[in-house]
This record gives structure tokens, sequence and C-alpha cells, in this order.
């Protein structure tokens, strides 16, 4: 088996990425820019309050990609082509994902024309290969759900084109540059100044992967850090589960229940909470999200773990938006055809999901639930989005 040169890249603690940040940022106005306390306050605030926080379930399996030709990769080795079980899972479904029709899907819609072809393109998700949790009720188990893209460009200026389309269409990328390689490297000998774009998990990414028809994992959770972190407190100490893959603008991490293993995240959060060296930096909004992280980071009441082959099934539950039904239909009245607003790209689905979400909010008052209602539209754009992409193919 050749080696996977393209990996996924591996994602930091969500504590222990807050914490390092918060630290750097007093530990530099006491050695190098010499700020006052509250100015240092108010840098701090501003940074936990900038961090956008979109949400996953870690679904906890085995890292495979599979590129534009339908070669599959695990996390360091290609997958022999001729393999149809991978970890004790059937490969079946994931060899039916078309990578390179998502691709240029994802071509059209953030440029409407042709970019510069990466020489690598690969769809990355996790493979179900455990019986954890409800995996099976929410379908993970021994199947395939994407969470991401890489793509590798030969070139600085072939990156940033590739850079300022997917930033205005909305997509959350990563980019690095590829100084070395291995000589084992079969797509390229020397890689000196070639660089790699990832694609991160955000509301972009997943709806052109509905659009296409690839399975992702459930959304979690859609807004701010600190919005996430109260919002799902109670659930991260559910122990139902690994926890959740957070992406906060471009960067990724991970934020795990108590009950799985936290490295050093709990000690640095209890230092920051409680050393008097530091707590005049924190205000209250700051201290409340590091509490939170800790009391999730200490929960550790064991949870369930693999689920036998002879246990029951749990009911899926369903949500049902169709109560919603009504106000949706009455607010796309109100504007231009879908069909419009699609045509204008990412950022024009974006402006047609604002607008229903504002008039279906305005009719529904105070009667209904704000989360709901936005959801209800975003799978109401999220399929009438999916129509249009291949009723224009």
């Amino acid at each position: 088996m050749s080696q996977n040169h393209h990996q996924w890249p591996s994602i930091e603690h969500l504590h222990a990425s807050i914490c390092a940040g918060i630290a750097w940022k007093i530990k530099s106005s006491q050695t190098k820019d010499l700020k006052p306390i509250q100015d240092v306050r108010t840098d701090i605030d501003l940074f936990i309050a900038q961090l956008s926080g979109f949400a996953v379930e870690k679904i906890d399996g085995t890292n495979l990609g599979i590129d534009r030709n339908g070669d599959l990769f695990g996390r360091r080795l290609q997958i022999e082509s001729s393999a149809q079980v991978y970890q004790k899972t059937p490969l079946g479904p994931l060899r039916s994902v078309n990578a390179g029709a998502f691709y240029d899907a994802l071509v059209k819609q953030v440029s409407g024309s042709t970019l510069p072809q990466p020489t690598v393109f690969r769809l990355y998700g996790e493979l179900g290969c455990n019986s954890l949790y409800d995996y099976s009720s929410k379908g993970y188990y021994k199947s395939w759900h994407c969470f991401g893209a890489v793509m590798r460009l030969e070139s600085a200026a072939d990156k940033e084109l590739w850079v300022n389309a997917l930033d205005t269409s909305h997509f959350l990328i990563r980019t690095n540059r590829r100084e070395d390689a291995s000589k084992d490297d079969d797509d390229n000998d020397e890689l000196g100044g070639s660089y790699d774009i990832t694609l991160v998990s955000c509301d972009a990414f997943f709806l052109l992967l509905d659009a296409c028809e690839i399975p992702h994992p459930l959304v979690a959770f859609s807004g701010s850090l600190s919005e996430l972190v109260e919002a799902k407190k109670e659930w991260m100490c559910s122990h139902d589960s690994e926890g959740l893959v957070v992406s906060t603008g471009a960067t990724l991490l991970k934020w795990k229940q108590g009950h799985e293993v936290q490295e050093t995240g709990a000690g640095r959060l209890k230092e920051l909470l409680e050393s008097e060296e530091f707590q005049p930096y924190l205000s209250e909004a700051v201290v409340k999200v590091l509490r939170i992280l800790h009391e999730v980071a200490t929960d550790k009441k064991p949870g369930p773990r693999r689920v036998g082959p002879k246990t029951a099934k749990p009911a899926k539950v369903v949500k049902d938006y169709s109560g919603y039904d009504d106000a949706i239909v009455s607010a796309v009245t109100k504007f231009d055809s879908c069909d419009a607003f699609f045509a204008k790209g990412n950022a024009g689905r974006e402006e047609y999901m604002e607008k229903l979400q504002t008039e279906v909010l305005s009719d529904i008052g105070s009667s209904g639930d704000a989360a709901e209602a936005s959801m209800a539209v975003r799978i109401y754009v999220g399929k009438r989005y999916g129509e249009w992409v291949k009723a224009s193919k």
C-alpha cells in the first residue's frame, strides 16, 4: 500500500486552544505590550466574542478519504482498490460517493467558471466502524459521513484564486504551505511551494453536500462559540456521545465529553479560573465560558459505550418542523423566485435564507420557537437549492 501524503489534519482540544489564546494575551501584555489590565480584558472579551461555533457531532470511528477517481485513503495508507471491507466495515456505500461530481459542483458554485485544477482533491469523513452510543439510530454505524475536503495546488497564484473564491462564497478554509514531501509521493517528487487548502465543516460546505446527496454528521449548533458552550452544556454532560467537532472560523477543534481523554485541558482551565495572576483579566462573560468548559471536562461519570449486537435499537426521533410550513410558504411569496437568488452563488443563497428567516420569525412572533423556525427555513432552502443544482446540471 502507498502512503497517504495528504492526510486530514489533526485537531486540538477546544479548551486547550481557548486557554492558550487567553494565556498568550495576558503573558504578552506583561512582558511585551505592557497594556493596562482593562485593555487586555477587552482584548480577551473580543477574542472570545468573535469566535464562531459551527458544531457537528464527533463520530468515534476511523478517518477515511475518497478522491475524484474513487480511490480510498485511510489515515496513513491508501486502501487497495479491490478491498470490500475496512476496519470490519463494508466499503460499498462509500464507493458510491462521487467526489468528482462534488468538486464540479464546488467550482460552479464558487466561481461559475473554471479555477486552477488542484493536483489532489479528496473528501474526508468518518467511517462508523464502532457500534457506540446511539450510532445505529442516527445512521452512523457502518456508514460514512463527510466532514471536509483537502486539495493541493502547485503555486501561490493558484492558491490565491481558490482562497478568494471560497472566502467570497462563505466557505471556511485553512491553508498550509508544503515545503517538503516524501520521495515516495507519486504525484510530485518536488513539492516546494505547493499549498494545501482544507475545507472545514460549515453551512456552505454542508449545504453543497446535501445538494450532491453526500451524507454528513448532524449539525449540533451554529452560532457564536459563547452561545454554543452555553446551549450544549447539558448535552455535553449527558455522556451520550464522544463530543463535538467545532469550527471556530477556519480553526477546527474537538470538544470532548468528560468521560473521554481530556489531556491537560482541565488543569489549564482550573489554573485560569483560580490563579490570582489571571483573574483580573477575565470578565464575567469569559469566566462563564471557562467554567462551563471546566465543568464538562471534569464530569467523569461513565457514559454508555459499546452497544451489543442484541441491544434493541432506540426509536429514531425525527424532529417535525411542519408547523412552520404555512409561515414559510407565506414568506416565499414576498420575494423573488429562489432561482434568482441561487444564481448569485452562495451569497445569494445565504441572502435568501436570511430574508425568509426574518419574515418567518416576524410572522410567528412569540407563538413559535425561533431556533426551530430558523432550522425549518434552513431545511427548506437546502431542499430547494438541491433541486436547483440538479436542474442546472
